[in-house]
């Protein structure tokens, strides 16, 4: 999916800035159920305000009943204000404007939506060109066919992968691959990443299955085509999965993968097989991460630095199985020991009995989480989206600590979240999806937070 730290390259994804990374590796996660559809949503109570309803929360939770509403100001002129709005929404400048423009899609109705932000202030929806049937996905953005400009790749819930380069019009054209469908794309993604397969210049792709198929690879050829890789040597992932990201984990100058898949929260390290010098290889570096009994159980996860010049950090969202909520962490900061290969937890659980929101809580149900230096001192801060507490914004000490600093108005926490500049003014803003049923398309909607230095004391 697509989201400061010291990138090699940065791209877009649709929570949080992707980029490569070198230097030691911390992670994050969280946990989620093995599907939106699962026993948890008998336990789901109605929701006040959009979505779909959510579920009963342990007692730990009301904590966050104090936090305040943050004052943003919203930018959702021209945006929907009803929908089946599954896909995570991507911020990210397609115009090279310094405004980040948005890609989203929904469920049900027509797809994918491209909108371009203005100085109106207005969004504007360019979708020529684009098959509008092709429901929801995840979505990466790069220039690939070295025109200079960017370029969409989108994982299509009811098609595969489809390439659309960008016209000088902002029209868009679909890419023919070379391959016929079956061949070039044969299991549907959930997710992409960009990633560098190759140490060429060209844009290639890491994708997760959506239902069978696991991790697949594939090589840019720089004109927009791709090629899927048939040598690999990949470690078990699974048939499925969440989440894959893509970052130099171990330091070495080459981009890992990071997945969450059936097997659990999994670090991929790019290896070379001196046997097999032209087979892409990864070997399996995620002893002491999650290993949840529940298959598929983990929903994304990211690459973030908790200090803008420290160690590699990952972060991710999801629920708890309800039959066993405190077995395991549904958040957690996890960091690599170098010398051993092993993780370990560094942030701070909520204290027991706790009355005040010192901290994300661990073992609450999570949907989403976005990682950004939304106050521009240097440190990350969180968005998650916390079902039953909302969206809340958490500012970071650097150390894995974090306070909460308010909420999102209008949310619940069953929703997706990215983060771009889409006013041009150097604070990130937020972006955010809001879910409905096909039954009751009007709860639904994408709204658009806009950050200031003024909330930031």
């Amino acid at each position: 999916m697509q989201p400061t730290r010291v990138p090699l390259e940065t791209y877009s994804f649709p929570t949080v800035q992707r980029a490569a990374w070198s230097g030691s590796i911390v992670c994050a996660f969280a946990l989620l159920s093995c599907t939106p559809d699962s026993d948890l949503e008998a336990q789901r109570k109605p929701s006040a305000v959009g979505g779909p309803a959510s579920p009963q929360l342990p007692s730990a939770t009301p904590a966050l009943a104090a936090v305040p509403i943050l004052p943003l100001r919203a930018f959702d002129s021209g945006l929907p204000r009803s929908g089946t709005w599954i896909g995570y929404p991507l911020l990210t400048d397609l115009d090279g404007d310094q405004r980040a423009d948005m890609i989203v899609s929904n469920r049900e109705e027509d797809g994918l939506h491209v909108y371009y932000s203005s100085t109106e202030p207005r969004w504007e929806l360019r979708v020529q060109g684009i098959q509008r049937d092709l429901g929801y996905g995840s979505a990466v953005v790069r220039d690939v066919n070295g025109d200079g400009r960017s370029d969409l790749v989108f994982a299509a819930h009811l098609d595969g992968v489809r390439v659309y380069t960008q016209t000088e019009a902002r029209e868009w054209q679909l890419v023919s691959q070379r391959e016929p469908q079956a061949q070039f794309c044969p299991e549907l993604q959930l997710d992409l990443t960009l990633c560098d397969l190759d140490g060429d210049p060209h844009a290639d792709l890491a994708g997760i299955g959506q239902f069978q198929g696991g991790l697949q690879l594939w090589r840019g050829r720089g004109d927009g085509t791709f090629e899927l890789q048939t040598k690999v040597k990949l470690p078990d992932c699974g048939s499925m999965g969440r989440d894959v990201e893509a970052g130099d984990i171990d330091g070495d100058g080459r981009e890992d993968l990071l997945l969450a898949c059936e097997r659990g929260l999994k670090v991929l390290l790019r290896r070379t097989d001196a046997d097999q010098p032209e087979t892409v290889c990864f070997v399996d570096a995620s002893e002491g991460l999650p290993k949840p009994t529940i298959g598929n159980i983990l929903y994304s996860a990211a690459l973030v630095r908790l200090r803008h010049d420290g160690p590699v950090h990952v972060a991710c969202a999801g629920l708890a199985d309800p039959a066993r909520r405190t077995a395991h962490h549904t958040f957690g900061v996890w960091q690599r020991d170098a010398s051993t290969g092993a993780w370990s937890l560094v942030s701070a659980p909520l204290a027991a009995n706790s009355t005040a929101p010192t901290g994300p809580d661990h073992h609450a149900d999570h949907r989403a989480l976005a990682v950004a230096d939304l106050d521009r001192d240097g440190d990350a801060d969180l968005v998650l989206a916390t079902i039953g507490q909302g969206v809340v914004v958490w500012r970071g000490d650097g150390t894995g600590r974090f306070a909460a600093a308010g909420k999102l108005e209008g949310l619940t926490g069953k929703n997706r979240v990215s983060i771009g500049d889409v006013d041009g003014d150097g604070w990130l803003d937020i972006a955010a999806t809001i879910p409905a049923s096909k039954d009751d398309p009007e709860r639904g909607g994408v709204r658009v937070y806009v950050n200031t230095q003024g909330l930031w004391p």
